[in-house]
């Protein structure tokens, strides 16, 4: 059965750990990071296509999830485009993920487990980053543990009116999360045993409908958006994410390995040691009777990525698209340090030490962060220079999808972005025609994670390098006229 909700007095430590990972998602929130390369993509194609297009192919090989780009651009069309309204959604997804973490922990969990599982939340180096960019994974991890919630919330309701529920959300929650649809894989399977005890007709259609809800809406994904999506391009960048069958004999260890990584995605930078708890916590919930719906509940949609990568369909590995699994690492991993105290009653204190060093290593990296943040591209700094000082008439050159959003004002006639990939003139060609306009100066930036020495590119006949300016992993040049 659920732990009884801990006393006013014991839920102090359970707040605390709440506020410490309320208040690390504002500071990066506000801290305001400069739009990445893959974030860029997602803006683009929330600035640039219709609500009907969302539903379709993106621009620059990008997957997003429909209805996180339509609630995206919902946004803008109310309150602007500014990067505080573009991450505004994931950085209340972040905040509202967090909160119910606190809400199932302690309905499933002791004190020291809640503030445990809490704080691991509070502090998931991968979380914190997701919670500042305008992408869909903090909503992955919201719509996760929104299922747990409303799982348990509800585990006194009738079977009709929990599948009522569930089959009502169900469109959503796939078309806002694409892991949405191994959440719910974990709510069926979670509700099964309640189908196969006795139940009036009423109940069993109601479970029905809700398997029909979910099938639908997972169908329409994968034959609408999922497969337009998709791309070779795509499929390249994920590289060891997916079984590789023409060695079967090495996939055994390709598991072992992968839930590994998928330990150290949710509590960078070693999380693998935490494999052993995460165990724990779900073989002892299995074992009980009482607690083996929640088990499956957090466990089944982890493993229905691991199927779905065994078949190639969907990635495996240390990485964002992972996220929805952090809320159910985090609660499986208290559960089981708090089966790894209880094994050793005599010397529970020493126990209780070896959990929190191990809980200890992701915050001691999230305080890192705190001092020195992620490593980024300073693209909006170079790009508000060249918006201050450029004159009106004079053309812009970049090599990074994030200049087409913050050049978005710019004429398209002025502006060239080329990340080597995109179809359009190459520079030579693209500088050819620009002197042949006579525009008696022209912006170069270039983004790259190696510094350059000098101009990066051939200098068009008749100019030179009048000005460079360096920032961070970015360079601007402006070149002027010889004459």
């Amino acid at each position: 059965m659920p732990t009884a909700e801990p006393p006013p007095a014991n839920r102090w430590p359970i707040l605390l750990a709440l506020l410490g990972g309320i208040l690390l998602r504002a500071y990066h929130f506000f801290r305001c990071p400069s739009v990445w390369h893959d974030e860029a993509a997602t803006i683009v194609n929330v600035l640039d296509l219709t609500y009907r297009e969302m539903f379709g192919k993106l621009r620059h090989n990008e997957a997003a999830p429909p209805l996180f780009l339509v609630a995206e651009r919902a946004a803008v069309d109310l309150s602007g485009d500014s990067v505080w309204i573009l991450r505004l959604l994931p950085f209340l997804s972040s905040l509202a993920a967090l909160i119910l973490v606190a809400a199932v922990a302690r309905r499933l969990l002791s004190v020291h487990g809640s503030v445990v599982a809490v704080l691991l939340m509070g502090v998931s180096n991968s979380l914190l980053l997701h919670c500042c960019e305008a992408k869909a994974y903090s909503g992955d991890s919201l719509v996760a543990v929104l299922a747990a919630y409303g799982f348990i919330e509800t585990r006194h309701w009738t079977l009709f009116a929990r599948s009522f529920l569930f089959a009502g959300l169900a469109p959503l929650a796939v078309g806002f999360s694409y892991p949405g649809c191994f959440v719910y894989g974990g709510v069926l399977v979670s509700l099964a045993p309640s189908f196969l005890r006795p139940h009036s007709l009423r109940d069993r259609l109601g479970y029905l409908a809700c398997i029909a809800s979910v099938f639908t809406s997972f169908t329409f994904l994968v034959l609408r958006p999922a497969r337009i999506q998709r791309t070779p391009e795509m499929n390249a960048c994920w590289g060891g994410a997916f079984a590789d069958w023409s060695q079967p004999v090495g996939v055994p260890l390709w598991v072992v390995e992968q839930t590994l990584e998928v330990l150290r995605y949710a509590f960078q930078p070693a999380g693998q040691v935490m494999v052993l708890l995460a165990a724990l916590g779900i073989i002892g919930w299995l074992r009980s009777a009482n607690t083996r719906e929640q088990a499956l509940l957090l466990g089944v949609p982890i493993l229905l990525a691991l199927a779905a990568a065994m078949m190639g369909q969907y990635p495996y590995t240390c990485a964002r698209v992972m996220a929805y699994s952090v809320p159910a690492l985090c609660l499986l991993t208290a559960e089981g340090g708090e089966r790894f105290i209880a094994w050793f009653p005599r010397w529970k204190w020493s126990a209780r030490v070896w959990v929190w060093v191990l809980v200890l290593i992701p915050t001691g990296l999230t305080l890192y962060r705190v001092a020195v943040p992620w490593p980024r591209a300073a693209c909006d700094e170079a790009s508000e220079l060249v918006l201050r000082d450029r004159r009106e008439d004079e053309p812009v050159y970049a090599n990074h999808w994030e200049y087409e959003y913050y050049f978005r004002r710019l004429s398209p006639n002025l502006l060239r972005v080329d990340d080597g990939r995109a179809i359009g003139p190459s520079w030579d060609e693209w500088s050819r025609s620009m002197t042949r306009k006579s525009q008696p100066r022209i912006w170069v930036i270039f983004t790259s994670a190696t510094p350059k020495d000098g101009f990066v590119f051939s200098l068009p006949a008749g100019y030179r390098v009048g000005q460079t300016q360096q920032f961070s992993m970015t360079r601007v040049f402006r070149l002027e006229t010889t004459e």
